[in-house]
């Protein structure tokens, strides 16, 4: 996909696949999920979007040592379970 004018291309970019899907148990549904890194194969299961955000996060930064884990990541938002 080619970058849209004034748009900066990253150095390097990572590349996941995220399922995500409901789990039903005692009448009350769950939201769960994997994400795979495509370039390693490294895999994390979670129910809660921190532990998403932490494996991509992680995996990113092994991906581009540039990257600093004190920078802003997003919006400093909890947004608990799925």
């Amino acid at each position: 996909m080619a970058a849209m004018e004034g748009e900066e291309r990253p150095e390097q970019a990572s590349l996941f696949t995220v399922r995500l899907w409901s789990h039903h148990e005692g009448g009350l549904a769950e939201q769960r999920g994997t994400v795979r890194s495509v370039e390693t194969g490294a895999y994390r299961s979670f129910r809660h979007w921190d532990e998403l955000v932490a494996f991509l996060v992680a995996q990113a930064s092994r991906a581009a040592p540039t990257l600093h884990r004190d920078e802003p990541t997003g919006t400093g938002e909890d947004h608990g379970p799925l």
